[in-house]
């Protein structure tokens, strides 16, 4: 039997891989999410399965899976009742769902379900499924049936369950009192408001974890496996184990802070798309800082130079996240090898400070124009004050070098790392250098190697200030792309929020987002290519199987103390990864148009 930790991790994957459509169900029945038990941990929720099958059915045409895994005339409906066993009485135009119910007023230990997996025990979950049918002889003709008590008691292969039916569904469960609780229970409407309830009817599959239930279970069952690891002596924990106990304590502190989660999926006409909802009690620690967060007028990437960009991101910070901050920095920090406790407050402080500081930042990777290498990255921050900000980021490399030095790596000994204050100028500014040098570096061929790169034979990070309390951080393109980053930065001139595949997939996302990511698989795909190939001479040649320029998009937005994140993965996008994956695509007869639309700028 499975844990409950790991039922629930199955309950958020189904949401996230089975996504179903959203329709009304048969016969004028209220919608299956408002006949979840009250006080449910969570639930799933599939509204049709027929529709469900048929989308998915279609999907997988899209991207090319169909024709590999499935016959020509393949019915996922007459499959799934042919590898599950189900009989006529099933319903595939009804909806299909699972509850999770408190374990604890049903007599479950739950310090026992944590520590099932070690103990060889057999947990008990208190989980009911609902299938949608006409009875439950019905639905199961394939199995033995007997009463026992006020259920139905199935036989299946991998165990006794028990069964009753009720509201169109036949409700089965492992055990009699979760059935008996869920049968005997109110409504659950009042775990959602009317908001969720209305993206449960337009999405294609909801989950819903209620925390005000869940989270103390799950506060207890971390506990017991925190103070299972704890009991051991402290030399013998290995790293996965001491990295869990610094999870453990950082989630901790998450969950208590959580009201609800919703996760919901839907196939969009050329993409697949998932929301989640995450919502914070309003007067935690958490809740005031996701308040606090204040998207800007545009998409946060307007402030990025123009490159073929293979990704890019940007967000804006909330206030009041130190303390939170902090323990999440810590456990970064904790896996740092070689490095003494005093470095790592050092760093710790350093990056804290660097915290309050930044209001907004954006970040993009991606080719650098012609003649100025391959590879360009920028970073552009808004600063609370650039000065202090510049004074934090000289500490910050200084704060590496002390760790450099005291590691027992030889090769990480001999890296320096050096921060000259106002010593280049850029475009009428006078820009901080962090130079990173290693004796490898001097050598011809590796220098030769650089150059091509990076455009230019250093490791080097240029520091600019762009006005408005912005900063700029560049490497790579040389001083040129510098110069255009710090235009982009100080004008909000950069193009990636014009483009239109990107316009494309910001429509399936949240509205005035605090903080966007976005994947171009064919820059990615060309980048790549362009480094293998600076390797040398006999560096195999990468085709261009990627061709989209439509990225994934990953994006969110802020009301009140709810994050909405979003993520859009289009179908043509897969489409052409998984050619790419079973090398199925030709090269192309000329190289597709790339996203060098900032070059003039050069």
């Amino acid at each position: 039997m499975l844990s409950l930790q790991k039922v629930l991790a199955a309950v958020a994957c189904i949401a996230i891989c089975i996504p179903a459509a959203a329709q009304a169900p048969s016969g004028g029945q209220r919608p299956l999410e408002n006949q979840m038990p009250a006080g449910a941990m969570g639930f799933l929720v599939v509204d049709n399965v027929r529709a469900t099958m048929d989308k998915a059915h279609a999907y997988l045409r899209d991207i090319g899976l169909a024709q590999m895994l499935l016959p020509p005339d393949a019915d996922l409906v007459e499959s799934l009742k042919g590898s599950s066993q189900l009989g006529e009485g099933f319903n595939p135009d009804g909806s299909f769902g699972i509850v999770l119910l408190n374990p604890e007023p049903l007599g479950i230990d739950v310090e026992q379900l944590a520590r099932a997996d070690e103990t060889g025990q057999e947990p008990k979950l208190p989980f009911v499924m609902y299938i949608p049918g006409s009875g439950v002889r019905e639905v199961f003709p394939s199995h033995p049936i007997e009463m026992e008590g006020r259920f139905q008691r199935v036989q299946f292969p991998a165990g006794p369950m028990y069964a009753t039916h009720s509201g169109g569904h036949v409700m089965i469960s492992p055990m009699p009192e979760a059935l008996e609780a869920a049968v005997n229970s109110t409504s659950g409407t009042s775990a959602l408001d009317d908001q969720q309830a209305q993206r449960f009817r337009e999405a294609d599959a909801g989950v819903f974890i209620n925390f005000e239930v869940a989270g103390p279970v799950i506060i207890k069952m971390l506990d017991s496996k925190q103070r299972q690891l704890e009991a051991q002596p402290p030399d013998q924990l290995d790293e996965g184990e001491q990295t869990m106990l610094r999870v453990f304590e950082f989630y901790k502190r998450i969950i208590p802070q959580m009201q609800d989660v919703q996760l919901l999926a839907r196939f969009a006409p050329e993409s697949l798309r998932f929301d989640e909802f995450a919502r914070f009690k309003p007067q935690s620690e958490l809740g005031r800082m996701v308040a606090s967060a204040k998207p800007g007028e545009s998409l946060p990437l307007d402030r990025l130079v123009n490159i073929s960009y293979a990704m890019a991101m940007g967000a804006s910070s909330g206030e009041g996240s130190g303390e939170l901050s902090g323990e999440w920095i810590d456990s970064m920090l904790a896996n740092v090898p070689d490095v003494s406790e005093a470095t790592r407050r050092r760093m710790r402080d350093n990056l804290m400070e660097l915290g309050e500081q930044v209001r907004e930042w954006q970040f993009v990777v991606g080719q650098a124009p012609p003649g100025a290498g391959i590879l360009g990255m920028s970073l552009v921050m808004q600063v609370r004050d650039p000065a202090k900000a510049r004074e934090i980021l000289a500490d910050i490399a200084d704060t590496l070098q002390e760790g450099m030095n005291q590691s027992d790596d030889e090769n990480f000994r001999n890296v320096t790392i050096t921060h000259n204050a106002n010593s280049v100028q850029v475009a009428g500014v006078q820009a901080d250098v962090v130079e990173v040098n290693h004796p490898a570096i001097s050598e011809p061929d590796m220098q030769g190697h650089i150059s091509l790169v990076l455009g230019e034979e250093r490791v080097r990070v240029l520091i600019m200030p762009a006005g408005d309390n912005r900063l700029v951080l560049t490497l790579g393109g040389a001083q040129e792309y510098a110069s255009a980053a710090l235009e982009a930065a100080r004008q909000g001139s950069g193009d990636i929020p014009q483009d239109d595949d990107v316009q494309a997939v910001m429509k399936d996302m949240p509205s005035k987002p605090t903080s966007v990511f976005l994947l171009n698989g064919a820059n990615m795909w060309r980048l790549s290519a362009r480094l293998q190939q600076s390797e040398g001479e006999d560096a195999q040649q990468m085709p261009q199987m990627i061709q989209t320029n439509r990225p994934l998009a990953i994006a969110a937005a802020t009301q009140d103390s709810t994050i909405h994140a979003a993520m859009s993965i289009p179908n043509v996008l897969v489409r052409e990864m998984i050619q790419a994956a079973l090398g199925m695509a030709a090269p192309p007869a000329r190289e597709p148009a790339t996203q060098d639309t900032g070059a003039e700028a050069f």
